[in-house]
């Protein structure tokens, strides 16, 4: 049987779902499974399908920008007037400033510039030592939250993989964050919203795209794919289970693969400045939230992006159009690759060219919240 990939339903069944969804959830209703449906087409088709994408560009520009992204993210899980949104506008209105705490380096950082953008944007300054403790809006991870804070108004920013340590975040952080009146929930993916609201803690939790980031800046040189050197890389964590036999079968086939862990963004830059194809996989097991994380901090440098299925079902149609990512099982991201490599022309500088400017346009963060806040606490 020739090979088949998992494919992102086209626009018009994104559209019949949206309205499903608005259907299930005004009746209350689960909406876990409505966008399952999806196509099943040959590699060929799917390539010559994203080689198409570049004639939307007036898309990625609005309707499919990241920033109308984020605000359509904000406005499925809390439009104006449910408990989330209402709960998150408590938050904010308690506050006088705010001070940022996530821990750690290496990505933090940008998304910690991104919430600062978010917060000044809304009106908020940075703490000083001088604000009355209940005044100054905390924003914490899982390594800095306080559950016992109870009269300091908190945000949470959900940043791991809840399918593999999620158990533990929910006693730890989520629950008492869900059960605390000034404190809310920032979550960035959809499956994980889900596996929230099956747990009764939705109107506590705000959909956002708060792990992209961007730390490795522009790329230094912008080359054409047909003049890079490396045919994929892959930086990022996986099980030795997963790992050994996926580099390896990319190793038999493919002359040039740089599949590595480390620390070094000056490494990391470099490569993807070099690479055509971009490779994300799941660390543990198929069937986990995307990993924006990764995804946004190559997105910059031009290279295709080959990622192993998400177990997110929305917002999928902008990275499919506009960033030309190709969605592939575990199984299938050899073939997946293959496909991407032997399409690769120099037609393909134009595409480049959009999905660069894509992710550079980004998210304006600093009118995030003033936009998305918009109507008076009920």
């Amino acid at each position: 049987m020739a090979s088949t990939r998992r494919w992102i339903v086209p626009s018009v069944l994104l559209v019949i779902s949206a309205i499903l969804v608005s259907n299930l959830r005004s009746s209350g209703k689960s909406t876990n499974h409505v966008f399952q449906t999806e196509l099943e087409l040959p590699l060929a088709n799917q390539e010559e399908s994203r080689k198409l994408t570049v004639e939307g560009d007036d898309e990625c520009k609005n309707k499919l920008s990241l920033h109308q992204m984020c605000l359509d993210m904000i406005a499925f899980s809390s439009p104006p007037g449910s408990p989330s949104y209402n709960k998150m506008q408590n938050v904010l209105g308690k506050a006088k400033s705010y001070k940022v705490h996530l821990a750690g380096k290496g990505i933090y950082e940008s998304n910690e510039a991104n919430i600062r953008a978010m917060l000044e944007g809304y009106g908020l300054p940075a703490s000083t030592p001088d604000d009355p403790p209940e005044t100054v809006l905390h924003v914490q991870s899982d390594f800095t939250f306080c559950a016992d804070c109870h009269t300091i108004p908190r945000i949470f920013v959900q940043s791991e993989q809840l399918a593999t340590i999620g158990h533990k975040i929910m006693k730890k952080n989520l629950k008492p964050c869900h059960d605390q009146e000034l404190c809310v929930i920032w979550e960035y993916s959809d499956f994980q919203y889900h596996w929230m609201k099956e747990r009764k803690m939705q109107d506590s939790v705000v959909l956002l795209p708060i792990m992209h980031q961007s730390r490795l800046g522009e790329a230094d040189n912008m080359h054409s794919l047909t003049n890079r050197s490396i045919d994929v890389v892959f930086f990022g964590d996986m099980s030795r289970k997963r790992r050994k036999p996926l580099i390896k079968s990319f190793n038999d086939e493919l002359s040039n693969v740089r599949a590595e862990q480390t620390k070094s963004t000056k490494r990391m830059k470099k490569s993807y400045e070099d690479s055509k194809v971009c490779l994300i996989t799941h660390g543990y097991h198929t069937g986990a939230a995307g990993e924006t994380h990764r995804l946004s901090e190559f997105g910059r440098f031009g290279c295709i992006p080959i990622l192993e299925t998400w177990s997110d079902e929305l917002f999928l149609e902008p990275y499919r159009k506009c960033a030309d990512v190709v969605f592939a099982d575990y199984d299938n991201l050899l073939n997946a690759t293959k496909a991407v490599l032997n399409g690769i022309n120099s037609s393909d500088d134009k595409n480049l060219s959009k999905r660069v400017n894509w992710w550079r346009t980004g998210v304006k963060w600093e009118l995030v919240l003033t936009t998305a806040m918009t109507t008076a606490p009920s």
